[in-house]
């Protein structure tokens, strides 16, 4: 059975994740990792040989606690879609 196809933008997560990004689209990584020394730690997945840290992404832990917002990181041209 074929999942249903949803458009994100027209989703009430994506519309929460714009204005969410309003408040950090000012900030850089350095900023970030200025604030937070634990951030890679923070923001990295570790599964047994499967490594993924999006630390260097420019996100903060209120990006993924924004209401379940479905964040899509980008590696390698593909993307990758995580669930916080």
């Amino acid at each position: 059975m074929a999942l249903k196809t949803i458009n994100p933008t027209t989703t009430k997560a994506w519309s929460k994740l714009q204005a969410h990004f309003k408040t950090i689209e000012d900030s850089n990584l350095v900023e970030l990792f200025a604030k937070n020394s634990n951030r890679a730690n923070e923001m990295t997945i570790r599964w047994e040989d499967f490594y993924v840290d999006y630390s260097k992404h420019r996100i903060s832990k209120d990006t993924s606690n924004t209401s379940n917002i479905i964040v899509v990181l980008f590696f390698f041209g593909h993307g990758v879609i995580a669930c916080y």
